[in-house]
């Protein structure tokens, strides 16, 4: 058998064969407190995610938070990596909190995975805090976008 989708028309089910659809979100980790004190690279605890991915499938990573310094003029920076390996990084000024909106997509190995979050200052002198709260997580999400 092979991958399909099945239609309805009218009374009428049928098969598209060889298509096939995302499977939607794989994994998910939000924080709601903020990490501070922040200067070199770090882990932000809280927002890694394992998954299993099938041969051949693209993956979306999306991370989305809000980043903040105790200096005006610092640069921050957020990561996604595999391991020690990064697959994206963003570089934010930080003259005011900023959303840190930052993705890739990839096409992985069939198997399991674990992808995480780095943040660290930059440039400048201050501490970043990664800021999260209740009605404001932070978050990482690795969805299943096709083939």
């Amino acid at each position: 058998a092979g991958a399909g989708v099945l239609t309805k028309q009218g009374s009428v089910a049928s098969i598209q064969q060889g298509v096939y659809m995302p499977a939607g979100v794989l994994g998910y980790a939000q924080i709601t407190a903020p990490q501070t004190t922040i200067t070199t690279a770090v882990d932000v605890t809280g927002l890694t995610v394992t998954i299993t991915v099938v041969a051949g499938r693209r993956i979306k990573l999306e991370v989305m938070g809000l980043i903040l310094s105790t200096v005006s003029t610092d640069g921050a920076q957020v990561a996604i990596l595999e391991g020690a390996s990064q697959l994206a990084l963003g570089l934010f000024a930080c003259t005011v909190q900023t959303v840190t909106p930052l993705s890739v997509i990839l096409t992985p190995t069939a198997g399991v995975h674990t992808y995480k979050v780095q943040a660290a200052r930059n440039s400048g002198s201050g501490s970043i805090t990664v800021n999260a709260g209740a009605t404001f997580p932070a978050y990482l999400m690795a969805t299943d976008i096709g083939t």
